[in-house]
């Protein structure tokens, strides 16, 4: 995937499989409404996004880095970074690392950031092996996700689509 994030508001891509199949889908979300369209479809509209990329790092709250232990100076890419982790997560009380699912079988949670000197988040690794309920059905979660961060406290303006489709296929026009 690849995200511009500006506070809340962030838009991109991302690809992902599910059984085998592969498809790529771009996103928006702007003053908290989703806005989804695969290649060559028309822009839709979900009042309450969720599951999308970068939605557990929205959520992680100030308590939750202060859970964060520093584990040294290490060396990424010939720039000494501090390695920050989560030395162990209660996932209840960490519910945004697994988007506020139902988890019931989480078996691993990792997260590790690198950040300079200054704190500023250059890369993060989250990893996390669990199953959930979705509609009363459980379904496995197995996921890697790597975060490069750049252009780190500068403005990245995100815009509704001008044309959409809300979730019941009515067409719908941003104000």
């Amino acid at each position: 995937s690849d995200m511009s994030v500006d506070g809340p508001d962030r838009a991109g891509w991302y690809t992902y499989s599910v059984a085998g199949l592969r498809a790529t889908t771009e996103m928006i979300v702007k003053d908290g409404v989703g806005y989804l369209r695969r290649k060559g479809e028309s822009w839709t509209r979900e009042s309450f996004p969720s599951g999308m990329p970068g939605d557990f790092l929205q959520s992680f709250t100030g308590a939750d880095v202060a859970m964060l232990t520093n584990v040294g100076v290490e060396r990424r890419d010939g720039r000494a970074l501090h390695h920050l982790r989560l030395p162990s997560v209660d996932w209840q009380a960490l519910r945004g690392l697994i988007g506020g699912a139902d988890a019931t079988d989480v078996r691993e949670v990792e997260l590790h950031i690198w950040v300079t000197a200054d704190g500023i988040p250059v890369t993060a690794r989250y990893t996390i092996d669990a199953s959930y309920l979705e509609q009363g059905v459980e379904v496995d979660l197995q996921a890697q996700i790597e975060y490069r961060f750049s252009e780190y406290g500068e403005p990245h303006p995100v815009h509704a689509p001008e044309h959409f489709r809300d979730g019941d296929d009515a067409p719908g026009v941003s104000s």
